[in-house]
């Protein structure tokens, strides 16, 4: 390798090794802040801030390493006024800052706010408490976030959630509807349900027609058997009594059969004019019951268009906070 060709690498590695050396060169800033939550920018850029998730705390020491030089530092921490400091480091250099927020009047917390409706004279809450003023009103509040509501009697409560921030001045007009109508019912206008007549069992004249066949089975069984068994052990002594129980047994038997048929019969037929009486009745009832839930949700659609035309336009707030 030639002369020429050493001696430049020799310098080109100088170079490059004395700016290592140099930009290493840093110092030490030492930060204690006497509140919470302290936003730092350092040359205009972000270090620590709440948006990033972080911040400087209260009584705890942040050390900061920056390259030597001149620096800014500029701490936040709002309603607080920035507080700037700056920072010479050279080599080695550790620079030292405690910065104390002056205190702020607790009222430049609080802002007022001229509360007032439409109608006027309602109750005004704060936060869910009574405030026990009534619209129009100078209301006092925090900074921060609130929940201001309006009561009166015979409109519908409104509910406005606000932020105010401090130095901030504004007004909020609640602007009320009426309650919605009640719902009228079929007893309210006079009117009312014609009852459903219940159709009969067609199965009640089966049952009467097995009451009485099981009695003519019954009949059957025991004078008729009674005599038939008397007839064959008396031999002939005692035939007229036999022939009695026969007789009867055979009567009751006949008897029992056709009346439980004939009445049974009757029953059906009872059954089926009686349901067809019925359905004749339903159906007048059901179309005078239909008319009536007609009328009935006639009514209220009419109050509810009547009431939706006098708030029209209601419901609402015009708020104004600078």
């Amino acid at each position: 390798m030639s002369r020429l060709i050493r001696s430049f690498l020799l310098a080109l590695l100088v170079v490059v090794l004395s700016s290592t050396v140099q930009a290493q060169e840093t110092g030490l800033v030492r930060i204690k802040v006497d509140v919470d939550s302290v936003a730092l920018i350092v040359d205009g850029d972000s270090v620590y801030t709440d948006s990033y998730g972080s911040a400087l705390l209260k009584d705890v020491w942040f050390i900061l390493s920056l390259p030597v030089g001149d620096h800014s530092l500029e701490f936040y921490h709002p309603p607080h006024d920035p507080i700037t400091r700056s920072a010479t480091l050279g080599g080695d250099e550790v620079v030292t800052h405690e910065i104390f927020f002056e205190p702020i009047d607790s009222a430049a917390f609080i802002v007022s706010l001229m509360v007032s409706s439409d109608p006027d004279t309602s109750a005004i809450y704060l936060d869910g408490q009574n405030t026990g003023l009534f619209t129009p009103a100078l209301v006092s509040v925090d900074t921060g976030q609130h929940r201001l509501e309006v009561r009166k009697e015979g409109f519908e409560s409104f509910l406005e959630t606000l932020k105010v921030g401090v130095g901030q001045k504004g007004s909020i007009n609640f602007i009320l509807r009426t309650v919605p109508p009640d719902s009228v019912t079929i007893n309210s206008l006079g009117l009312e349900y014609l009852p459903m007549t219940p159709m009969m069992n067609p199965e009640l004249a089966d049952r009467l027609w097995e009451t009485y066949r099981g009695l003519s089975e019954t009949f059957l069984i025991v004078p008729l058997g009674q005599g038939i068994l008397a007839k064959i052990l008396a031999a002939g002594d005692s035939e007229s009594e036999t022939n009695a129980l026969i007789g009867a047994g055979v009567v009751l038997t006949v008897g029992s059969y056709l009346i439980g048929k004939t009445l049974s019969k009757r029953k059906r037929l009872q059954i089926e004019t009686a349901n067809e009486e019925a359905k004749l009745a339903n159906e007048i009832a059901k179309i005078e019951n239909n008319d009536a839930d007609r009328i009935v949700r006639e009514e209220n659609d009419t109050a509810v268009q009547l009431w939706e035309e006098e708030n029209k336009g209601r419901g609402k707030t015009r708020k104004s906070i600078h």
